[in-house]
């Protein structure tokens, strides 16, 4: 029998900082921006989770 590794990923779409959300960049509506967390799926998926 093969050994599996199990991944999980946690998505939190404002960003793991308290302030992430007030950086430039970041993309301020992405809690309900459904093409931003298909985006995150796809680069999950990209890397092989």
């Amino acid at each position: 029998m093969t050994a599996q590794m199990k991944l999980g990923a946690f998505l939190w779409a404002t960003g793991h900082h308290i302030a992430a959300w007030r950086h430039p960049k970041a993309h301020v509506k992405a809690g309900i921006d459904i093409d931003h967390y298909m985006a995150l799926a796809r680069t999950a998926e990209a890397a092989k989770f």
